[in-house]
Parts: structure tokens; C-alpha cells; sequence
């Protein structure tokens, strides 16, 4: 019995010796647990902090005028007032920070707690692309401001010398484009209709000159002369492809200028579907018999307007002026309608054909801000941070990336006293542990923590005075404190 309580008592020794152990150990991996956690819950709280430093200096970069957003002026309502475009960047301003602050922060965004540099780039890509000068006011644009969206009749002239250039496009070419642009802009529930007038005859050969240029009457001589339908009154909407195909299959360059023939045609089509405008175009003047203007008075109860469009270099001289634009016939048949006469000498005239301009956007960056920032142990975190921007240059609005890269550490914090005090002009403090041994270089304006190996991590200070700082030799926590005296920086360690 003696011997059986002895054993209990040691089973109960051990168990109690065991249980205690394992207590410890388990306490220990609670606190490293929770210690872990604090640890990781600082870092998380650190980095937050220093994206939201990123993202604020990010914000006045781009979005204030004094920074590198654009600012131009623009004119609302005749007044003439500056206006900046947030995330477009400026490119001039952007090498100018690069001069100014290839090694510093520039003044626009200072930050006097982080230490923090720059990156501008354009993305390289290949373009090609088109504009138009807001100045430029063709024929199309006041025909569709005359028309107002409604539909119309087109009477084009397709004598042979539609098939000739001005310039570097041939006139036939050029009214279809015209003409695919009324598809484009007029109201997709209106009706287009176009006439084609010629004769299958051409101005060397019999046919083109048959009959009086303006014969008593309205009598339409010469059975070479006619006008064809080449599309009907179609509704625009769902139907572009197809007239479009219509118009560049339809319209061709070939025989006489029998516009009074072309007028006769499109009257009727006009009067039986509802349609209260035509558009007659010619590039010369009838000769193919027929009196255009006794036409138009013959149907001057039906209250269609006609808008006549010359379309060619040479303006006639005089009634008798061969090959070129008589103008008289046409102010005639629109001023008595209601309609309006216009000009256009060449394509670009007549419609806005947009310049063609082709760059190859190379990769290039521009760089500011702080060129050294603590290392290893001196540094306490670091975010980089990129956001897309738009960088304006010359007419050109192009892709890029402005990166922000924050540093927090040993030198961020003292040089960030320095340049505090040395802006405000004011006396400041900072309470940091320093983690290696510092010095200040006054005659280059450089702050450097020295390394183990004796290398030096340096930072550029902003400031113009003299500054009068002691060396920090060893590690640990310090209260520096900076002020003005005898107009000097003093830092007192």
C-alpha cells in the first residue's frame, strides 16, 4: 500500500511538471501570436498611410495648375477664362520639373514627413490619325445647317470633267464623299434621293452643245441629254451601308452638263414625295440644251428650295467663258427659291476632309523629386504607386503613366525638420530613433546616413541658407530640434 501511494504521488508530480510546460508553451505562442499581429497589423497601417501619401501627392501633381496640370484658356459665351484639365499633363511643365527638380521635391507638392520621386512616361505606340482645324467652315457644314436634319433631293453633275483633280483628289471622288456625309448627318428618319445628270455624249463630241444655252421657253433640246436616278427616296436609318454602296457605284464622270435636265428630274422626285429642298452641284455650266432658271420659275408654286453648290477652280468671266463655273445661272435659280448659292474651289472647301498625320510615339520619361532615400535599417517603409494620365503635347493628346515612389526612414525625417524650418522660418522638433550614424555635407546641401561599409545614403536638402548640424555617431533615439539664429539652420541633436 505504501508503495502504490508512493507511485501516485510521483505520477501526479510528473503530470503537474508536463502540464506546466505545456502551459508555457502555449502562452508563448499566444504572445508571438498577438505579437505577430501588432506587427502586422503597424505594417499594414504603415503601408495604408504611405499609399494615401502616394495617392494625395499623385493628386496635386496632376490636378492643380501650379503642379503640372494643363491650363489653357477657352471662350464660353464670348468671355475668355483659364480652365485646368485634371490628369492631363502639360508636357512643357513636365520638363521643366525635371530641370528645376531633377533632385529635389518640387514646391507645388512638398511633403516634409516622407521624402518621395517622380516618374513621367509616355507609352511608346505607333499612330495614325486624322484632325480637322475648328476653323474651317465648308459648304457642308452651312448646307446641313441649311437643310436642318430634313430630307432632300441631290441633282450632281456627272459630265466629263468631274473626272478631273483639284488638287489631289479627283472632283468625282470628292462629291461622293460629300455625299456620304449628308448619309452621315442628316436625321436617320429623313429621305435622301440623287440624280445624276449627264449625256452620252462629252464636250469634243456631238451632243454636248445641241440647242441654246438658255433657249426661249423651257424647252430641253437634244436627245443625248438626260438625268438618271441613281438612288431613290430611301429612309437613312439601317440603310447607310447601302447607300453609301449606291453612291460610289452610282455616281461617275462622263458626257455633257445638261443641268436643266437634271432640275426637271429632281422637281418631280421632289414634288411626289414630300420633300421641300434640292441640292444641285455642277462644276461647269449647261451646255447640253436646257434653261435651268426657267425651270426653277416653272415650279416656284411648289415652294421647294434650290441650293446650288459651284465646285471648281475657274469662276466664268462671262456668259460666253468656256469650262468653268458660271455662278450667275446658279445665284439665280436660289435666290428666287429661297434657297443659298455657295463655292467651293476645291475638296477641302467643299467638305471637311481631315489632315492625315501619322507618329511614332517613342518611350520617354521624365524623372524629379528626391535622388536618395534611406536603405536597409533606416528605411521604415517605402510604396510606389501608378496612375494613367493623359500628356498633352502640341496638338497631340497622348498615353502615359506618372509613378510616385514614398519613402519614410532616418534621413526623410530630419532632412524633412530641416527643410520645415528653413521654408516657415519657424522653430520645429522631432523625436526619431536614428539606426545608423548621419552626417550633414552644408557645402553640397547633402544629409547621408553612412553605411557598414562606409558608403554614404545621401538626400539633397532644399535650402538656401547655411545650415549648422553635429554628426550622429551612434545609434538611437534622439530629440532634434531646428531654428533660425544668426541666419543659419541650426540642428541641435
Amino acid at each position: 500500500m505504501i508503495c502504490n501511494k508512493k507511485s501516485k504521488g510521483q505520477f501526479s508530480f510528473l503530470t503537474k511538471g508536463f502540464l506546466m510546460i505545456f502551459l508555457i508553451i502555449a502562452l508563448t505562442l499566444v504572445i508571438n501570436q498577438v505579437t505577430f499581429y501588432q506587427i502586422n497589423m503597424e505594417k499594414i497601417t504603415k503601408d495604408y498611410d504611405l499609399s494615401s501619401n502616394a495617392m494625395n501627392l499623385i493628386g496635386m501633381l496632376s490636378n492643380s495648375e501650379r503642379c503640372l496640370a494643363l491650363n489653357e484658356e477657352v471662350t464660353v459665351g464670348g468671355v475668355v477664362t483659364n480652365k485646368t484639365y485634371t490628369r492631363i499633363l502639360d508636357i512643357e511643365k513636365v520638363m521643366d520639373f525635371a530641370q528645376r527638380f531633377a533632385d529635389v521635391e518640387p514646391d507645388c507638392a512638398r511633403n516634409y514627413l516622407l521624402g518621395y520621386n517622380v516618374t513621367v512616361e509616355l507609352i511608346p505606340i505607333n499612330i495614325s490619325y486624322e484632325f480637322t482645324p475648328e476653323s474651317e467652315i465648308t459648304v457642308l457644314q452651312r448646307m446641313l445647317e441649311d437643310l436642318e436634319g430634313k430630307s432632300a433631293v441631290f441633282v450632281i453633275d456627272m459630265s466629263t470633267s468631274m473626272e478631273e483633280s483639284v488638287g489631289k483628289i479627283k472632283k468625282v471622288d470628292c462629291v461622293k464623299d460629300f455625299l456620304e456625309e449628308f448619309v452621315d448627318n442628316l436625321d436617320s428618319n429623313q429621305r435622301i434621293s440623287i440624280i445624276g445628270y449627264g449625256s452620252n455624249g462629252n464636250v469634243n463630241n456631238q451632243g454636248c452643245n445641241d440647242g441654246n444655252q438658255k433657249p426661249a421657253g423651257c424647252i430641253l433640246s437634244s436627245p443625248r441629254c438626260g438625268a438618271d436616278i441613281i438612288i431613290n427616296p430611301t429612309i437613312i436609318g439601317g440603310n447607310e451601308n447601302t447607300l453609301k454602296n449606291q453612291i460610289n457605284s452610282g455616281i461617275r464622270a462622263e458626257g455633257c452638263t445638261p443641268m436643266a435636265h437634271g432640275l426637271v428630274r429632281g422637281y418631280s422626285m421632289a414634288e411626289s414625295n414630300g420633300i421641300n429642298d434640292i441640292v444641285v452641284l455642277t462644276d461647269g455650266r449647261e451646255n447640253c440644251g436646257g434653261n435651268s432658271v426657267c425651270v426653277v420659275q416653272n415650279h416656284l408654286s411648289s415652294g421647294i428650295r434650290v441650293h446650288s453648290i459651284g465646285f471648281g477652280q475657274r469662276l466664268c468671266q462671262s456668259e460666253d467663258d468656256p469650262n468653268c463655273v458660271y455662278t450667275d445661272t446658279l445665284e439665280e435659280i436660289s435666290s428666287i427659291t429661297g434657297g443659298r448659292s455657295y463655292i467651293a474651289k476645291d475638296c477641302r472647301e467643299l467638305i471637311r476632309l481631315p489632315n492625315r498625320a501619322e507618329a511614332a510615339v517613342e518611350k520617354t520619361e521624365w524623372k524629379f523629386g528626391t535622388t536618395g532615400h534611406s536603405e536597409g535599417k533606416a528605411l521604415t517603409g517605402s510604396v510606389t504607386l501608378s496612375l494613367p494620365v493623359i500628356i498633352k503635347r502640341d496638338r497631340e493628346h497622348l498615353a502615359g503613366f506618372i509613378t510616385v515612389s514614398v519613402y519614410d526612414g532616418d534621413l526623410e525625417s530630419v532632412s524633412g525638420l530641416i527643410e520645415y524650418v528653413c521654408k516657415k522660418g519657424v522653430e520645429s522638433n522631432v523625436d526619431t530613433f536614428i539606426d545608423l550614424p548621419m552626417k550633414f555635407y552644408n557645402e553640397r546641401k547633402e544629409l547621408c546616413l553612412v553605411n557598414a561599409d562606409d558608403s554614404e545614403s545621401c538626400r539633397k536638402v532644399k535650402c538656401d541658407a547655411d545650415i549648422v548640424m553635429d554628426d550622429i555617431t551612434n545609434p538611437g533615439r534622439y530629440r532634434i530640434v531646428a531654428f533660425w539664429k544668426d541666419g543659419k539652420v541650426n540642428v541641435i541633436v
